[in-house]
């Protein structure tokens, strides 16, 4: 279980930080008043959130 949660926590921290490279660009470089920029760092960001959902239900599933 303790392994689990330091592995969750990793993940989340990544998750944090990914979020805030995108905002950091959309705020910082003429990228952000792109749409189709915007449109990628919302796929790429759903796509992970999708991924994070699966490894979730995969390790409830292992506990």
């Amino acid at each position: 279980m303790g392994h689990g949660s330091q592995f969750l926590k990793k993940i989340l921290i990544i998750y944090i930080v990914a979020n805030l490279i995108v905002m950091a660009l959309k705020a910082f470089t003429p990228l952000g008043q792109n749409s189709i920029f915007n449109l990628l760092a919302f796929v790429i960001l759903s796509i992970f959130t999708v991924y994070l959902l699966y490894l979730l239900i995969k390790m409830g599933k292992k506990l």
